[in-house]
């Protein structure tokens, strides 16, 4: 159920905050960023908190956990993986999303100041990415 609550929350997240192509936090401490096919550029941000993804069309997800030559990538994109994942963004994570048609949107909907509270995130710190499933 829980699970069924946090995807929810994400795709009211892409209907309601569509029209923003940049990071943002929200009221009440929800994050994250939306992208539409046709932008220009791709949305940007650092995760404050653990968080996931959803989307159709066609669309790309980058994840960059860490920093330098020790710096771990992950590509989540329409072509490879199932087009929600609630688990793929940790706390840290540099997180870059772009659609070529359709939308995306990934950060952590959830109106709370700290993971604490509501979380998408499944508890396994370093772990979130191997929760998406490919297609």
């Amino acid at each position: 159920m829980r699970r069924l609550v946090a995807l929810a929350a994400l795709v009211a997240f892409v209907s309601l905050a569509a029209p923003v192509a940049r990071g943002a936090e929200y009221p009440g401490g929800a994050e994250g960023c939306t992208h539409t096919g046709g932008d220009a550029k791709p949305c940007v941000y650092k995760a404050k908190r653990s968080g996931g993804y959803v989307g159709d069309g066609e669309w790309t997800v980058t994840v960059t956990r860490g920093t330098g030559p020790a710096a771990t990538k992950y590509t989540f994109s329409s072509k490879t993986h199932e087009s929600r994942c609630l688990n793929a963004i940790l706390k840290g994570d540099q997180v870059v999303i772009s659609a070529k048609s359709g939308r995306i949107a990934a950060g952590n909907p959830f109106p709370a100041a700290a993971d604490s509270g509501p979380s998408l995130s499944s508890g396994k710190p370093g772990q979130g990415h191997k929760d998406c499933k490919k297609k």
